[in-house]
């Protein structure tokens, strides 16, 4: 397929404006653990009236009595079901977000199935557990003064059965959320709001082996920032499962990597598109005031706390590592974007797509990427590209392009990553 700076801009991914937000407290970050219900399946709250005796006269009330509040949800949420890891994959597969809601896409196939219908809005990012189970997150109230985003609830899709159960209910909505590599604890982080907006973000484990969620760490906002495109959030495992990887650039830090008591492992830091090298070492870019070509790429030691420099060009957004560890694609970031392959061994990149963005590996001899070009002037963008929804697959060697009927490689907004892809032996 040719490259076309014209595109149709049918998919619009404008960010919302952040509001300027005020700090009343800091929440410490003194861990707490909220016990399951005595049963893991919803039943109806016991009626807390007693029954009195048959009065021969009517007593009268002169002041109403007030109904009984529900109890508030603890900031991790509440337990509502728990399940067990099942499958495992033989074929690449990947979950998205669309317009027309969440889907499955079978990368060999080039097909994909609609998930859930009317999901495509602001903050549903559906996540593999497993090769057979995709974690989803549902808005359960709407937005309010207290609650901006709504609130929401993690539930788990069968893919065999196409059953859905709501695991945790959350008192806000979540920013990030990941499984650990054997399916058995979730960790995420959750938005804490009140009346008078932010406060701070709990990162909460859940263990579906005993049923808890258990709050490690409080994280603080920033007032008052603005969205850009080197923003992301994220949590991910170690190879190790022993440390987590924390990525939220609205925070101060944005920065972390933690224990699974919530301990810093190294100290918490500036930076954006961090990933997991090795079990012991975490890249990421130290963008300049966010100029295009002003970052540069570091390494860090988990054991040492060193840092060193790494080979990537300092214009490289969205790094994606290919399966082998070898390659790296990446976009340029520029109001026309371009997709580059960089070869670690070499040290060289070549452009690969210009008119694109938001490189996946959908194989070792697949990469996909999303269509965007020049953001228009009619419309308000925090990044200066918008993507449509086109969506090519570039065989690396070659630079061979084809269609491919898979959406989106964009999950959401620009803060929220790439979509989720599950390989063979990953």
């Amino acid at each position: 397929m040719a490259p076309s700076h014209n595109l149709p801009i049918t998919r619009r991914w404008v960010s919302k404006l952040c509001v300027s937000l005020v700090v009343l407290a800091l929440v410490g970050c003194e861990t707490s653990v909220t016990a399951p219900p005595a049963s893991l399946t919803q039943s109806p709250r016991p009626s807390t009236a007693s029954v009195a005796s048959p009065s021969p006269e009517p007593i009268a009330s002169t002041t109403p009595t007030a109904e009984p509040s529900a109890p508030a949800i603890p900031r991790c949420g509440e337990v509502i079901a728990t399940s067990e890891p099942k499958g495992s994959t033989t074929k690449p597969l990947a979950v998205f977000t669309g317009e027309d809601g969440n889907g499955l896409y079978d990368i060999r196939a080039d097909e994909f199935t609609p998930l859930e219908p009317e999901a495509g809005q602001f903050g549903y990012r559906p996540r593999f557990r497993t090769a057979l189970q995709v974690t989803l997150v549902r808005g359960r109230e709407p937005s309010d003064e207290a609650h901006t985003f709504g609130q929401e609830s993690l539930h788990e899709l069968d893919l065999e059965s196409g059953e859905v159960t709501e695991l945790i209910r959350l008192p806000n909505h979540v920013l990030a959320f990941e499984w650990s590599p054997d399916g058995t604890v979730l960790a995420y982080l959750v938005a804490a709001e009140t009346e008078r907006r932010l406060l701070a973000s709990p990162l909460c484990l859940f263990d579906t082996r005993r049923g808890v969620t258990t709050e490690i760490k409080s994280l603080s906002y920033t007032i008052g920032r603005g969205g850009n495109q080197w923003d992301e959030r994220l949590i991910a495992w170690s190879p190790s499962a022993n440390h987590l990887l924390v990525l939220d650039t609205v925070q101060a830090p944005p920065m972390y990597v933690v224990d699974l008591e919530g301990r810093n492992v190294i100290r918490p830091r500036a930076g954006t598109f961090a990933r997991w090298l090795t079990d012991d070492r975490v890249v990421y870019l130290l963008d300049s005031n966010h100029v295009i070509d002003g970052g540069q790429w570091r390494s860090v030691s988990t054991d040492t706390g060193r840092v060193r420099a790494y080979p990537l060009p300092g214009s490289a957004f969205r790094a994606a590592y290919s399966p082998n560890g070898r390659f790296i694609a990446y976009d340029d970031g520029k109001r026309v974007p371009s997709v580059y392959l960089f070869d670690l061994e070499t040290g060289a990149s070549r452009r690969l797509a210009p008119g694109y963005v938001a490189p996946v590996w959908l194989g070792p001899r697949l990469i996909a990427a999303t269509a965007a070009g020049r953001c228009p002037r009619s419309y308000f963008c925090v990044i200066p590209w918008l993507a449509s929804d086109e969506t090519i697959g570039i065989e690396p060697r070659t630079g061979e392009r084809r269609s491919l009927s898979l959406p989106t490689t964009l999950r959401g907004a620009v803060t929220n990553g790439v979509i989720d892809v599950l390989l063979p032996g990953s």
